[in-house]
This record gives structure tokens, sequence and C-alpha cells, in this order.
């Protein structure tokens, strides 16, 4: 079936499917690439993690996880390429594939790994030893992980009673976007408000910094480490039996809205940070009355 005009391929895109899949789909579907496409591309895969496998290989055969590493490195690279070099249009991304030049695609790709394999472990390195890493215990593991990638191999360098291990620059790295935007997020606010703030809470989840900020947001506090005063002005002023009076609930989102705004570069990470701060304005408006102070770390 040849695709009508004026169909555009970009009106059918399903957001759970990968852009290399629904390239393909697509293209086969609506006539714009040959049935074989897929094996085409199946053979040039098998090919490509046979070359990986002959160049990492340990022994005089080629192992099967070796085989199948190479063919998923590929395979990632394509994913990556298609959608670098289309920027994201699916129409784009069909014509790519029409021309045949996957080789092409996959270096694309392998270059993008690269930077954000390297980008990944920059910034995890950067957040040891500073106030934000203790207000970040949910993802302590995974900062510590990663501030080990080795972008020439994909792989995380072997840790203290830790082995070698794989690292994925589409999956580990769209955990690592929701990650630095809650990083970028927290280091909007001044060393002198963080600092106090992480050492009157040792260690404690990004949800927490929410909580401390909300109230802060919603007071005008210059600090993130309330008294028993701001506590009670807090549930007195802002909460009601009806949950967050609704100028204080305005004030809060218009506030951390533009906070959103300058930490997160697109509109999914912003949506996640404002969900993070409706979570924690909801947990706060159902608490009972004589369990507020418990939800914050206050002056000693």
């Amino acid at each position: 079936m040849k695709l009508p005009t004026g169909v555009d391929f970009d009106k059918l895109r399903v957001e759970s499917e990968g852009f290399l899949g629904q390239a393909i789909a697509l293209g086969v579907k609506y006539g714009r690439l040959s049935a074989r496409t897929p094996d085409v591309l199946l053979a040039y895969l098998r090919t490509t993690g046979l070359r990986f496998g002959q160049r990492y290989r340990t022994g005089i055969t080629v192992s099967r996880d070796v085989l199948e590493q190479g063919v998923g490195k590929a395979l990632i690279s394509l994913e990556l390429g298609l959608t670098m070099i289309s920027e994201q249009n699916l129409n784009r991304g069909v014509d790519l594939l029409a021309e045949g030049d996957f080789e092409k695609i996959r270096k694309r790709g392998w270059e993008e790994a690269f930077v954000r394999l390297e980008e990944m472990g920059r910034v995890c390195r950067s957040i040891t030893g500073r106030p934000e890493s203790r207000l970040l215990r949910d993802y302590a593991s995974q900062i510590e992980r990663w501030s080990r990638v080795v972008p020439e191999t994909w792989m995380v360098a072997a840790g203290e009673d830790e082995d070698e291990d794989h690292v994925d620059p589409l999956k580990d790295y769209a955990r690592f976007r929701e990650l630095h935007a809650r990083v970028s997020f927290i280091r909007l606010l001044p060393s002198s408000v963080l600092q106090p703030f992480a050492e009157a809470v040792n260690e404690c989840g990004f949800c927490d910094f929410v909580r401390h900020l909300i109230l802060a947001l919603a007071l005008d506090l210059d600090t993130l480490v309330p008294g028993s005063r701001e506590i009670s002005a807090f549930e007195t002023d802002c909460l009601g039996p009806e949950g967050m009076a609704a100028w204080a609930r305005d004030k809060v989102m218009t506030k951390a809205k533009g906070m959103a705004r300058i930490a997160a570069d697109d509109s999914h990470l912003r949506t996640l940070l404002m969900q993070d701060v409706e979570d924690e304005t909801a947990f706060l408006a159902e608490l009972p009355a004589d369990s507020l102070s418990g939800a914050f770390v206050t002056e000693s």
C-alpha cells in the first residue's frame, strides 16, 4: 500500500515504541520501505555483532555472550543514530532507512552514545562531596555506579566488591536525565541555603528536600530548616480542612514552575519535577495536624 499524499508519519507515532521500530513498521506498511527491510537490517546486525565479537573475543571462538553484546550495541546505536540524524522526525527517519546506509546511522549513534555516557560520568562525579549528594539518598547507588562509567566500552568500571557492569545509553541515560533534572533543581538554591539543610538532615531523599522547599516558598523563607514558629505559621496560614489554601498553593506552584523551567530543558522533565512538588503538597495537606512537625527537620 502506498503512502497517501499528505499523511504524516509523525502523527502515527506511538510513544511506547522505539523510534527505529516505528520507522520500519510504518515505512513497510505504507510502501516507503521494502518488505525485506527487517530481514536486511537483521543481517546487518548479525554481521556487525560478529565483527564486534571477533574484536573482543577472549578465546579462539566468539562466545554467544560477546556476540549478543555486539548485536545489542549495534541496535542501540542504530536507534540513537536514526533519532539524531532525523531530529526525531519519523518521515525523515523512513527516508534515511530507505537509503540503506545502516553503517552511517550506526556510527552516528555510537558517537551519541559516547557523548551521553561521558556526560553521565562527569555529572555524577561532580555530585560527590557536594551538599546535594546528601539530599539524593534514593539515587545514591546509581550516582556512585554512573560515576564509574567508561564511555569507550559502555561499561561501569569494577568497584569495591563489584564486577564490571554494562550501562545502556538509552535506558540508563533516560534515568540519568531524571536525576540530572532533580540535581539541577536543587542547585538553583544558593549554597548558603543548601549547606545548612544538608548538615541538618545529614541524608534524605529528594522528596524530603521538596517538602522543605514547599514550606520555604509558601512562607518566603531564606532557609530550608524551619523553626517551630514557621511550622506553626505554615499549619495555621497555609493548611486547612480542605488541604492547602488556594493562595498558598498558587504561590508555591508558580515559584516551583519557574524553577523547573530553569532546571529542565524539556517538557517531560519539567512535568516530572512539578509532579514531585504536587505529590509532596498533597502529602502535607493530608497530614493530621499533630504530626506536621514530624515531616520536617527543624532548628535544634
